[in-house]
Formats: C-alpha cells, structure tokens, sequence
C-alpha cells in the first residue's frame, strides 16, 4: 500500500459540540451526521478524535488508513464493544454483528447477492424505479399537487431494496398508493 498519508502522531481532538457552545454534539450528529463528519474531516485532517465522556470516538477519513484498519490489519480489532452489543441485542447474532468462523459462514451464505452480475442489475431497478417516480413528480407539480418527498423518497428505496434483495415481485407500495 503506498503510503500517501501519514496518520498523525495525536489525532485531532474535536470539541464535542457542534457550531456553538450551545449546541450540543449530539444534537448536530442527529440532525445532519454526514455533513458533522465531513466538516470535521476537512477541519481537522484524516483522524479525528470525539470525546463524549468517557467514550473517545475516531473518525478516520482517508481510504489508505481505512484500508489499514479494516483489511490490513482487521484481525486486530473485534465487535466485542457495548455498541455491538446493542446492536447485536437487537439484530441477533447475523452477518453485521458475528464474528470469526460464524460471520465466515454469514459471508458465504450473503456472498452471492453481491456479485458483480448482480450488482450491475441493481443500477437497473434502481434507474428505472427513480425514473417512475420522477415522471410522477413532474405530472403532479404540472398540476400544483404537493410532493412528499420524504415518503417518496423512503417508499421508493424499500422498492429498492425489496426488488433487489428478494427478487420476487415488490409488495412494497408506493407512497402515492396509501391513503
């Protein structure tokens, strides 16, 4: 791996706190996660430390130390963590949340849904569905009707992933289809 970035000797140490003192971390996260993360990567460079109380958090940005992290050196590190765990009470023991010899067989098991066969169909259903629906947002703003997108936009990625993922017909409506 050629070495294109160097992590820092102490990563950066962000303020739990998002664009004041008043406004809570948390707060900032939930609201908009990926533009928090963003701005803190392009603030404070490739690794970035959050401290929530006892709890220290990295955000590594750059694909070499991810690599690093989660090919290179993967047998380093475990899912033995109370997130995990959380998680893991609530999703059971599968493919995100097993480890060693169990998550192998998880893998294998999950492994033929992601072939590059299959994932070139998905672009597919995931144009053709899109375009259904932006040809109804154009007949319905044509009209002066209002557009739900957040239940348009959350009815059209189940039609997504159900079509995808289980390649039978969708019994996932569309949002314009419920009451």
């Amino acid at each position: 791996m050629p070495d294109t970035a160097t992590p820092p000797s102490r990563p950066h140490r962000e303020p739990p706190r998002g664009g004041s003192r008043l406004t809570p971390f948390w707060r900032v996260f939930r609201d908009d996660p990926l533009r928090m993360l963003t701005n803190a990567a392009r603030k404070h460079g490739d690794v970035v430390q959050f401290v929530m109380g006892p709890v220290r958090i990295y955000l590594v940005a750059h694909p070499d130390h991810i690599q690093q992290l989660f090919v290179d050196n993967s047998r380093n590190y475990d899912k033995r963590t109370r997130g995990y765990d959380t998680l893991r009470a609530f999703l059971g023991n599968g493919l995100l949340t097993s480890e060693g010899e169990f998550w192998k067989q998880q893998r294998r098991i999950a492994q033929p849904a992601f072939h590059r066969s299959r994932i070139a169909g998905f672009g597919k259903t995931m144009v053709n569905f899109t375009a259904e629906l932006v040809e109804r947002w154009t007949r319905d703003h044509s009209i002066g009707r209002t557009i739900d997108a957040h239940a348009d936009m959350t009815s059209l990625t189940l039609r997504i992933v159900s079509k995808t993922s289980c390649p039978l017909r969708s019994t996932v409506p569309r949002a314009s289809d419920t009451p």
